[in-house]
């Protein structure tokens, strides 16, 4: 891998704090630490959405970012293919040739491709975003979201979902329509909730990227109960609402901050169906999703919402990754936005 050009830079005097502290300083306060962003950009209709949402999280955020675009020359089963791709990425004229073309197709984005650094993979997208990933080790991986139907589920994953499975860190997709007249960090926030750790820490992640004023609406999807008459459903019922109601306000109180309200809201039904029907009612700027493991049969039985979410493609997506399964030497984890643990933001 040809080591990226130039050195990162940001449009915020908040990058100064130290990285090492990861997401644990409260972002209650008016500096919020520094984070290394992976951007990964290319000449396609989500390219300046992607950027403009990169660019919203180095000014607003301070986030300190890297740019991987990756050049697919295609065939890459063949003898001596992989050997041929370490050629063409150890060259300096085929990586300024590519960084100059990058520059061109964002030459409107202020200049920022100047500055950033960037690097060029050549050969399959996915390798290529990993690749710089595990040299980074990114906090957050911003992406272009396409729309995908079925033809394109049942024929096999694309980069987004391999991305997003590989679960290195959270990742926020961006469609193209998501392109704002100015970069600007998400101002309305839809969270699936189902009061899991993976999805409170989904939460807390997408508080930490949402604008300094806004809204976050938690939407809990509950399976209507088998049976619909009779006093013994009338009691699980009520046993049913009032739980889910306690968990929503212990969540809210942990993300209700100065600036922004936390609001909530049960429906029925499908997950996915029903998430998507009321992101069309409120038209957020990010559903977050918090992924977690799933056996196999799970997964081939009942799929997944971050999936359908991601496929629709109308709305940015941020899914976090499950957290790590803890080390044999039981040593803690770091809090931060790799393992999606939650900052502490209770006032």
């Amino acid at each position: 891998m040809i080591a990226p050009t130039n050195t990162p830079v940001t449009d915020s005097a908040s990058s100064t704090s130290s990285t090492s502290a990861g997401f644990e300083q409260r972002i209650t306060t008016s500096v919020r630490p520094a984070f290394p962003l992976l951007v990964a950009l290319a000449d396609d209709p989500c390219g300046d959405a992607t950027l403009a949402m990169a660019r919203a999280l180095v000014r607003d955020r301070g986030a300190s970012p890297t740019v991987v675009t990756v050049v697919e020359l295609g065939g890459g089963t063949e003898i001596g293919a992989a050997a041929l791709l370490d050629t063409l990425e150890q060259d300096p004229e085929f990586h300024d040739v590519h960084v100059r073309a990058l520059r061109r197709r964002f030459a409107d984005a202020g200049g920022v491709l100047e500055q950033w650094p960037i690097t060029v993979h050549a050969g399959d997208s996915t390798a290529g975003i990993l690749e710089v990933a595990s040299e980074i080790q990114p906090e957050l991986i911003v992406m272009g979201l396409g729309r995908h139907g079925r033809l394109a589920r049942a024929t096999g994953e694309d980069t987004v979902h391999e991305v997003m499975r590989a679960g290195v860190a959270p990742v926020l997709a961006v469609p193209p329509s998501a392109t704002p007249p100015e970069p600007r960090l998400p101002a309305r926030v839809l969270v699936a909730m189902d009061f899991s750790a993976a999805s409170i820490r989904a939460a807390h992640v997408a508080r930490h990227l949402m604008g300094d004023r806004g809204t976050m609406h938690l939407a809990h999807v509950r399976f209507p109960l088998l049976e619909h008459d009779g006093e013994r459903y009338e009691g699980l019922e009520v046993v049913q609402t009032a739980g889910v109601q306690a968990a929503f306000e212990a969540v809210s109180r942990e993300l209700t901050t100065e600036g922004i309200a936390v609001t909530s809201t049960v429906v029925e039904g499908d997950a996915a169906t029903s998430l998507l029907a009321l992101a069309a009612t409120l038209q957020p700027d990010l559903i977050a999703i918090g992924s977690q493991r799933h056996h196999w049969l799970e997964r081939l039985l009942l799929g997944s919402v971050a999936r359908a979410v991601a496929d629709d493609g109308r709305w940015p997506v941020l899914v976090t990754p499950p957290r790590p399964r803890p080390a044999s030497t039981g040593a803690a984890q770091p809090s931060n936005l790799r393992d999606g643990s939650p900052p502490p933001i209770r006032q």
